[in-house]
């Protein structure tokens, strides 16, 4: 029975191995022929045929976050940008880090073509930072306004699997865009140097209100209520009162 069974695995493991074989060897026909006979102006359009073939049998989903719409910024990319500084695996390979003339902190961010995986609600999204340096004459980097022949397209790519979409959509991403915002709030505040001392989780509730309130205009309109949003403040004489809501109306 041992011996049988041996056997038998022997004999998968050799048809495996010959079919394996099989599928690198039309690879390389296949590679050949389109190398050697089909034009080079073709071959991208080919590639890019396959890699949708390929696509197709994937339960992967692929987003493409730009830098910028045409012109204009892009608040999601800046918000990821933000984000994964505070995502970054210990086995990461490479970090870009930089130092603003007034800033004491170091900027620790990703490095092109590196990866971060991220977990959010039990699920996990891979982050890719993609740069591409292009030549042209009538294009450029907003951000680069020396590079008229050549700019370069940043992007990220956010992996996951496709019935994660309407999560991604509806909730993952919104929620990216008002933890950078609260990010953004904390390097201010340390940045203008303000005193104001406060609970942490209590600033954090306050600033996600605000951040709420803020974003939900057209529920107002929609149920007809007034866009109002009200504070009432019980506290000492001194504590502090002012402070903030002079730190609320700059946020």
């Amino acid at each position: 029975m041992s011996s049988s069974s041996t056997e038998s695995k022997m004999t998968l493991a050799k048809t495996l191995l010959s079919r394996v074989g099989s599928v690198a060897a039309i690879i390389m026909l296949v590679h050949t022929i389109i190398h050697n006979y089909i034009p080079r102006e073709l071959h991208a359009y080919l590639f890019f045929g396959l890699k949708n073939m390929f696509t197709n049998f994937s339960n992967q989903l692929t987003m493409v976050i730009d830098e910028f719409d045409g012109l204009v910024n892009n608040e999601i990319y800046e918000a990821v940008t933000i984000y994964l500084g505070n995502k970054l695996s210990p086995h990461i390979r490479r970090l870009k880090i930089s130092k603003p003339a007034k800033e004491n902190n170091f900027n620790i961010t990703m490095e092109r073509n590196e990866e971060v995986i991220d977990v959010y609600n039990g699920q996990s999204f891979k982050w890719i930072w993609l740069c591409r340096q292009v030549e042209s004459k009538h294009f450029y980097n907003p951000r680069d306004m020396d590079s008229a022949e050549k700019f370069v397209i940043r992007s990220f790519e956010l992996t996951f699997h496709k019935k994660n979409k309407d999560l991604v959509l509806n909730s993952y991403l919104p929620y990216i865009m008002k933890e950078a915002i609260l990010q953004k709030q904390d390097d201010q505040d340390s940045y203008c140097g303000w005193t104001i001392a406060m609970e942490l989780d209590q600033k954090h509730m306050i600033l996600k209100d605000l951040v709420r309130f803020m974003t939900r205009k057209e529920y107002y309109r929609k149920v007809g209520k007034a866009w109002k949003r009200g504070y009432l403040l019980i506290v000492p004489p001194g504590a502090g009162k002012s402070s903030l809501i002079v730190a609320m109306a700059n946020f």
